[in-house]
C-alpha cells in the first residue's frame, strides 16, 4: 500500500502543490493502479503465446493493410516559410516558453526569488549558441 508521505514525497517531486483532499484521493488511485499491476501479474502465459499486438489476437490469421504512406524527398521548406505560421521568432528563430528550467528559473517562476513566469527559450542550429537564461542549462 501506499502511504501519503509517498504521494506527498512524489507531488513535491513533480512540483505539485497539491491539497490534502486530492491527495488522498491520488492516494487511492495509485493503490488502484499497484492493485491491477498485481492481479496483472498472476496471469499465467505461456513462453511465446503472448501476441505481438492487441489487434493481432483480434484479426487472427487477417493482416490488415497497410495506412503508412511511402516516404518521398521533398526540398526543405526556408527559413522564411517555417517562420511564417510561427506564434512567436526572435532573431529569425522560433521562441517558445521554457519547458526544463534550472532550479534558479523554477524558484523565480514560482516566486521565491521574483522571477518572470513568461520565460523563452530560444531554439537554434546549434546548441552552444543558445541565449542566456534559456532552458539549454548545462546545469540540469
Amino acid at each position: 500500500m501506499i502511504t501519503p508521505d509517498q504521494v506527498r514525497q512524489w507531488a513535491r517531486l513533480a512540483r505539485l502543490d497539491l491539497p490534502d483532499p486530492e491527495l488522498e484521493r491520488l492516494q487511492g488511485d495509485l493503490d488502484k493502479i499497484l492493485e491491477f499491476v498485481r492481479a496483472l501479474q498472476d496471469v499465467p502465459v505461456e513462453s511465446g503465446s503472448v501476441p505481438d499486438s492487441v489487434s493481432e489476437s483480434e484479426r487472427g490469421n487477417h493482416p490488415l493493410p497497410s495506412v503508412e504512406r511511402p516516404d518521398e524527398v521533398a526540398p526543405p521548406l526556408s527559413r522564411e516559410v517555417a517562420l511564417e505560421e510561427a506564434r512567436s521568432t526572435s532573431d529569425g528563430h522560433f521562441a517558445v516558453p521554457a519547458v526544463v528550467e534550472s532550479e534558479a528559473q523554477y524558484e523565480r517562476r514560482t516566486g521565491s526569488a521574483g522571477g518572470d513566469s513568461n520565460e523563452n527559450t530560444v531554439l537554434r542550429e546549434d546548441s552552444d549558441s543558445r541565449e542566456p537564461g534559456s532552458s539549454g542549462d548545462s546545469n540540469l
